[in-house]
């Protein structure tokens, strides 16, 4: 069978996609009811997320990037790049960092 348990890159795509506007979906209209009334901060608020948006989509380039120029070591893992890449020594970071987003967005 050809089904290795791993799925296309579209369905990947779509699953990134999903997770990311999801909660973006859910904050958004939160945040703006919070601040709606005071028109001078919807202005400076809408760059914060222009900004934090263009470094997320850097972010995951990086990422791309980093798997790709690894070649034949197969990256399997966000901490696996950070291992191939900067050493084993400190890889435990990037999985108590995505325990720590997971935990903070449950809250």
């Amino acid at each position: 069978s050809s089904d290795d348990g791993k799925q296309g890159l579209s369905a990947a795509t779509f699953n990134l996609v999903k997770a990311c506007v999801g909660s973006g979906v859910l904050a958004l209209p939160a945040g703006v009811a919070a601040i709606g009334d005071v028109s001078s901060v919807l202005v400076p608020a809408s760059m914060l997320m222009i900004v934090l948006g263009f470094l997320s989509a850097y972010s995951f380039y990086m990422i791309g990037r980093i798997s790709r120029l690894q070649g034949s070591k197969e990256t399997k893992s966000l901490s696996g790049a950070w291992e191939a890449e900067i050493g084993a020594s400190s890889s435990w970071l990037i999985s108590v960092a995505c325990m720590l987003t997971t935990l903070g967005a449950a809250l």
